[in-house]
């Protein structure tokens, strides 16, 4: 019996030794990643006026940007201040693959609605959040890597449907990008109907741009 007991006895100590020795190596710290200074966005950019342009792929209606009119703020204090806000301070691959032309405000919410009598379903003043998603390149993912998963450098979208869009999905945009698809079609009419569209960022400002469709496949 003392031999069974002292054999349990081992096996226990045993085990807990294991147990310790995989806790530990478990709650082993990772290494950890240094800022280097330098932003992946090599410049980053305010929208002050947003041009949209609707067609019709394969069967659906799309609104995306036509041109839009750029506020450069390139002054060292600004850079610095949107950098530090999205922690962009990891790069150390080329200068040659540093990105351009991306959206230091945070996008907070975008939101549509209808000026007219959209369709039946929708009459003047309704929100039409749930009917539009929008489509839009993010360098996000890849900066909050600390810049070190490429998998996520290129070809990251955020794409859903407006009253589903979250601060977080909102940053580091890249503003050619914005595309809108309506998962209806307006009712045909001689009259265009106009969707406003507004964008609020997260200093409170917002920017406004109105699209005029028709309910059927001319475009104004």
């Amino acid at each position: 019996m003392k031999k069974i007991l002292s054999h349990l006895w081992c096996a226990a100590l045993l085990a807990l030794a294991c147990t310790a020795c995989d806790s530990s190596s478990a709650e082993e710290p990772q290494p950890q990643i240094e800022p280097t200074g330098v932003s992946f966005v090599r410049n980053y950019v305010t929208i002050n006026k947003l041009v949209l342009h609707t067609i019709f792929p394969f069967g659906h209606l799309a609104v995306y940007t036509d041109r839009f009119n750029e506020e450069f703020d390139s002054s060292e204090e600004s850079h610095r201040t949107y950098a530090e806000q999205h922690d962009d301070r990891y790069y150390d691959g080329p200068e040659t693959e540093r990105v351009s032309d991306v959206l230091g405000k945070t996008v907070c919410k975008v939101s549509a609605v209808t000026e007219d009598d959209y369709n039946p379903h929708y009459p003047a003043g309704s929100s039409l959040d749930e009917i539009i998603r929008i489509n839009v390149q993010t360098y996000a993912p890849f900066v909050r890597s600390k810049c070190r998963d490429q998998a996520l450098r290129d070809n990251q979208y955020v794409y859903k449907r407006l009253y589903d869009l979250t601060p977080e999905e909102g940053a580091l945009w890249r503003p050619q990008s914005i595309a809108f698809f309506l998962d209806e079609f307006p009712q045909v009419s001689a009259e265009p109907r106009t969707i406003e569209l507004t964008f609020l960022f997260d200093d409170g400002t917002e920017l406004k741009s109105k699209i005029h469709l028709y309910g059927n496949d001319e475009i104004l």
